[in-house]
């Protein structure tokens, strides 16, 4: 017998370092007008209550914004939002005449300080925009003015006041919703090691008012025997944003390296909003789809076959892409707080189905014959010939069927040729994919480009392409990433070349069923032979 080698230890090392990581294809965004909130910045929200206690209520102006938001978090729980307002929109402030338009941290401080300077006097400002600043009751009182019986901070100070520092109380709507003890000296610290100076943990930290340095230090100045101011804000006012604030709010989300979001929502977007999120957004970015619901007014209430005209024509005008969703009706949904039903596009379900469809199985699965949530009823049910009509245009009907409830009947993309990408589970398999990875092809840029690095290249993809695969994406792959296109001239050229070829699993959208009536004596073998 053959005895190779002596007794010994053996270690092998497997690299597993380079893997391709799955990216989140199921991250919502939307534009909206609510009553409060940060303006101008994506904002993330969770939950129905996180919506609530950023961007407060609904209300007769903001509804359809509101709810698209509220019942994508019904099926999700990942919602970028960026608050929009009108022009004529102001801050409230402890002067009425003062008010004035405070979008974000950088509005307020490259503009509001100046205003000392003009000899304004306004020392408090309500953080953002909205009547809704003018429920904010402001309550600053030092050592002297807490002493006072009815000071209605006092049962909330529970540490020492030094003649430094001073109480901070916010009210809202006679609740107190903030409080800290804040010092006048610039270097103090807090318990954390934070900035305790009064200016900058309020300016830094409230999530409900701002201080004029100059104004507020000039006060406590001048009535250093005793501080103590007791203001309710006024002047705030809400305009409602037009056509030009939501595209301002959406270009934000143009850039797709800093904001990573796959599913753009705009609550019954006109033609030109419409056009501007497809065009210029999920066009541009080429890794999210943008889901779109009709106007109210091409709808609701409109008789025979007039919606299927009006929603075929829209689509017209905000145009065609495989990155486009478009849905073709509105439910009638319960108002909750406001008491009342309300007519609300589908967008926000319909991205919310996705990001559902995505959690129980993959984005390579079709939403179609998915169940609306929270549906009274549909504005309309269309027919066998609207459906037919609005498939034409590349709009994808929600209906109801007996036992059915109310589903979503479709899964077209707005490609206006036919395509691999006409079916959105495709489209969404290919952002996926091209995500993915292309998150991981950044860990090539500066590397050698040898055969080490094509390998690892080859040996990450494959087995996430694979995995793919087996959950029933795609039929059959190949990776090439070898010396076959990464040629000398290639490679002195500092290019990196991968080819994938993706051959992708297509959703049913017909079925035929054949029924057959035979006679006693006949084989269904040989029936089924002929």
């Amino acid at each position: 017998m053959y005895i190779s080698g002596s007794p010994s230890i053996t270690i092998k090392e497997s690299d597993l370092a380079t893997f391709v990581n799955p990216s989140s294809v199921t991250i919502g965004a939307t534009v909206g007008n609510f009553v409060w909130g940060p303006c101008d910045t994506p904002t993330i929200c969770t939950n129905e209550d996180d919506l609530l206690k950023y961007f407060g209520a609904p209300n007769d102006d903001n509804y359809k914004d509101w709810f698209t938001a509220r019942n994508f978090l019904s099926y999700s729980n990942d919602l970028r939002l960026v608050r929009v307002v009108g022009a004529e929109s102001k801050n409230a402030c402890d002067v009425e005449a003062e008010a004035a338009l405070i979008k974000t941290i950088y509005d307020f401080t490259t503009q509001l300080p100046t205003l000392a300077d003009e000899g304004k006097t306004a020392k408090i400002f309500a953080r953002y925009p909205g009547e809704e600043g003018n429920k904010i009751r402001v309550v600053i009182s030092d050592k002297t003015a807490l002493e006072e019986e009815e000071n209605i901070l006092a049962p909330y100070v529970n540490q020492l006041i030094t003649d430094d520092t001073v109480a901070v109380g916010v009210f809202k709507n006679d609740l107190l919703v903030e409080f800290g003890v804040y010092s006048f000296t610039k270097d103090a610290k807090d318990f954390n090691g934070l900035s305790n100076y009064i200016i900058s943990a309020v300016n830094d930290r409230s999530s409900y008012i701002y201080l004029i340095e100059k104004n507020l230090i000039t006060y406590s100045d001048s009535t250093r025997n005793e501080i103590k101011i007791d203001v309710t804000l006024t002047g705030g006012v809400l305009s409602n944003p037009v056509a030009g604030d939501y595209i301002s709010g959406w270009n934000i989300f143009r850039d797709g390296d800093l904001y990573d979001v796959s599913l753009l929502m705009q609550a019954g977007a006109d033609g030109t909003v419409g056009k501007h999120i497809l065009e210029n957004v999920a066009a541009v970015r080429k890794d999210a789809i943008a889901c779109v619901s009709p106007q109210e007014a091409e709808v609701v209430n409109v008789a025979d076959n007039g919606a299927i005209n009006k929603i075929c024509e829209a689509s017209t005008t905000i145009g065609y892409s495989s990155y486009r969703f478009m849905d073709g009706n509105y439910k009638y949904q319960y108002d909750a707080y406001n008491n009342v039903y309300r007519w609300v596009p589908l967008n926000g379900d319909i991205a919310g189905i996705f990001a559902e469809v995505d959690a129980e199985s993959a984005p390579w699965f079709s939403p179609g014959n998915h169940t609306i949530k929270d549906c009274i009823k549909l504005a309309f049910n269309p027919s066998k010939a609207d459906r037919d009509e609005l498939f034409r245009y590349r709009v994808n009907p929600v209906v109801t069927f007996t036992n059915t409830g109310f589903v979503l009947y479709g899964d077209w993309t707005g490609a206006d040729s036919t395509t691999s990408f006409n079916f959105v589970n495709v489209r969404r398999l290919f952002i996926y994919i091209e995500k993915s990875i292309t998150d991981y092809a950044r860990q090539v840029m500066w590397k050698q480009n040898d055969t080490i690095t094509q390998t690892s290249f080859f040996q990450a993809v494959d087995p996430f392409l694979r995995g793919i695969q087996g959950g029933r994406g795609i039929q059959d792959y190949r990776v090439m990433c070898d010396a076959t296109v990464n040629t000398p001239d290639i490679v002195n050229a500092g290019k990196f070349i991968a080819k994938i070829y993706v051959k992708p699993i297509y959703s049913i959208r017909w079925v035929e069923l054949t029924f057959v009536s035979t006679r006693s004596d006949v084989s269904f073998e040989e029936i089924a032979q002929s």
